[in-house]
């Protein structure tokens, strides 16, 4: 009896022996830091957005990934944040066309003004894969998601119906190019100023303008400081949910199916809050004060021939004619 409680013991050790790494391989926790630009205010697309893949990463991971939410820009501005992610200083981040163009300057045709004309071709146009990005920056595009939806025009000076009510005004751009080359086009005057010091120029008058989706007008209140709005749908603006592709790699394959299956519930919450936040907003405007002015289809066709065709012809110049005929195509498919 001895002899065979013996032999058993032989055969058990190896067999523990070799689950040991498995075991501990199972109990490792990683942990994701995410830069984010704004502050946890909920209920807002982004702040339930991010939460909501904290929530689904832990959940779907039982607690094997721990992601840690860094609110409010206190990692540095969109460009810092992003180049932290790239040198795995932090695993993810927000951030947008402009930052991204510093590094892949193709990202641009994002931001070809009147290309869109409602969010369902958006949604289709952009839930595809970005694998030259990917490989040439490191940055893995989980999605990209709606930062508000379409952008508009506000200003404090005087209704803007047509392009020639643009001439002269000073308006706010994100420092991006493209959208200096877009409002110039149309006889403004672009000046680039960061999203934390937008309200305080707009109320001093450095601008009388700015250029955003009216869920962002209406949640911090320029409504205070600006009195015309135009509903011209001009382009569509999204961010990017990017997180360093060799940490992604380095995770075993359910820890990153528990990542594509939480980043696409987060993608859904992103656009039903922002949905509602933008329709929602128009009303609240008007309930401030604001003068709200929707553009007939005509109208806003002057405002894409007066801006387009020169935006265009940058771009080419700038990225090439293949990724614009690219982006031209891919948005008439996503009709």
């Amino acid at each position: 009896m001895k002899k065979k409680w013996i032999y058993c013991m032989f055969l058990i050790i190896p067999c523990a022996l070799f689950a040991i790494p498995s075991a501990a391989h199972a109990e490792k926790q990683w942990v994701m830091k995410f830069g984010l630009a704004a502050p946890d205010i909920n209920p807002s697309f982004w702040a339930t957005h991010y939460n909501m893949f904290k929530y689904e990463v832990e959940r779907k991971s039982n607690g094997r990934i721990k992601v840690e939410l860094i609110w409010g820009g206190a990692l540095g501005s969109p460009s810092d944040r992003m180049k932290q992610v790239m040198m795995g200083q932090i695993q993810g981040a927000d951030t947008a066309e402009g930052p991204i163009a510093q590094v892949f300057k193709p990202v641009q045709v994002f931001s070809i003004p009147y290309l869109l004309e409602d969010e369902y071709q958006a949604w289709r146009l952009y839930d595809g894969p970005f694998e030259e990005l990917r490989k040439k920056t490191g940055l893995r595009v989980l999605h990209w998601w709606e930062s508000g939806g379409f952008k508009q025009w506000t200003n404090s000076k005087r209704p803007v119906r047509t392009p020639d009510d643009m001439k002269g005004l000073k308006i706010r751009v994100m420092p991006s190019p493209i959208f200096q080359k877009l409002v110039s086009s149309l006889g403004g005057s672009p000046t680039p100023i960061s999203f934390g010091e937008l309200y305080g120029a707009l109320k001093n008058k450095t601008v009388d303008g700015q250029n955003n989706a009216l869920s962002l007008v209406y949640l911090f209140k320029w409504y205070q400081v600006q009195k015309y709005v135009t509903v011209d749908n001009h382009v569509y603006a999204v961010s990017a949910m990017v997180i360093n592709d060799k940490f992604y790699q380095s995770l075993p394959k359910d820890l990153q199916q528990a990542i594509d299956k939480a980043q696409a519930l987060a993608l859904a919450v992103n656009r039903g809050v922002s949905r509602y936040t933008d329709h929602m907003a128009i009303e609240g405007l008007k309930k401030h004060g604001m003068e709200v002015y929707i553009p007939t289809p005509e109208e806003r066709a002057l405002f894409k021939a007066k801006a387009q065709g020169p935006v265009l012809e940058w771009l080419r110049g700038e990225v090439g004619d293949k990724w614009v005929d690219g982006m031209l195509k891919a948005a008439e498919e996503a009709k």
